[in-house]
């Protein structure tokens, strides 16, 4: 149940939208390491992992007003949802805002995007440019960002938006890449690589990209933009062919190259905008193949989201 401290106090409250996803799991925890736990608030929507989670009607009534800062991680991650039906999609990622502002919130928001909105570009691509989107589940995020935007705007709010490329880490869904990768080591099995392998994935772990949102609510007040985007990536440029190749090397991975890839990744992201603020908050990017090695060692499986 929720704390009496976050039931009764007056002071300002942290809450986590998407919290029982697999990176919301992984920011609710590093909120409370953080703010203490009677100061943070986990939101699902349709499944309870923690008992101090609250439902989200529950905390647009009860809750919402003690809030001076969400972090957002409850956008789609099903790529084949939006081609099957992208008004759900829209909807999914976007009513939950408009249920927000219009109930009376005048906070702040860090919010997690997605490089999504970059598919179909090539090579290093930048915040400030425009891209043409080709794909349902890009444009989808893309959308979601300029309602928050107009939302933010509305209600003379402020909001940093981050847009991910991969993280993985303990939870992730077991059909992704690094998953993938540490099953076929640990049982042998030929991993699966789909089309050339050629997809950039510059993959940061789940704690760090925490670790940025969390940190994130102390910048968000003070910046002097009121809608700021971020690219958010290792700044090393990896492809899927690079990991599983040093996987190999390292651990005799097998893997064969299969079916062409459906949502290949031609582009990488620019992170200088990242690097400056990693800077603010006293923060360096990982050792990327340091942190790969932990995570593929490590046991346990991922799991759904």
């Amino acid at each position: 149940m929720v704390s009496k401290f976050a039931r009764e106090s007056q002071e300002s409250l942290v809450a986590v939208i998407g919290a029982s996803g697999f990176l919301g799991r992984w920011v609710f925890k590093k909120a409370k390491e953080r703010f203490g736990t009677d100061r943070v608030l986990g939101v699902y929507f349709s499944k309870k992992i923690e008992e101090d989670y609250v439902d989200f009607e529950e905390f647009v009534s009860k809750y919402l007003s003690k809030v001076r800062t969400l972090i957002i991680t409850a956008g789609n991650s099903n790529h084949a949802l939006p081609h099957q039906d992208f008004e759900k999609t829209y909807l999914m990622e976007t009513r939950y805002l408009g249920r927000i502002f219009t109930s009376g919130f005048h906070g702040h928001i860090v919010y997690l995007s997605s490089a999504a909105v970059y598919y179909g570009s090539k090579g290093i691509v930048r915040e400030q440019q425009v891209y043409p989107v080709k794909d349902e589940y890009g444009l989808a995020k893309l959308l979601a960002e300029h309602s928050l935007r107009c939302y933010v705007r509305m209600s003379a709010s402020k909001a940093i938006v981050y847009r991910l490329m991969y993280a993985y880490g303990d939870g992730e869904r077991p059909t992704r890449l690094l998953a993938m990768v540490k099953k076929s080591i640990k049982t042998g099995e030929v991993l699966r690589v789909y089309g050339t392998g050629t997809s950039y994935v510059n993959p940061l772990p789940a704690w760090f990209v925490a670790e940025i949102l969390v940190r994130s609510t102390e910048l968000v007040e003070t910046q002097t933009v009121d809608f700021d985007i971020f690219n958010l990536a290792h700044e090393q440029p990896l492809r899927v062919i690079d990991i599983v190749d040093h996987m190999k090397e390292r651990y005799a991975l097998r893997y064969e190259l299969c079916d062409p890839e459906s949502y290949p990744v031609d582009f990488y992201v620019d992170v200088s905008k990242l690097r400056a603020i990693l800077s603010k908050m006293g923060l360096a990017f990982p050792n990327v193949w340091e942190e790969i090695t932990k995570y593929v060692e490590r046991g346990g499986e991922g799991h759904e989201k």
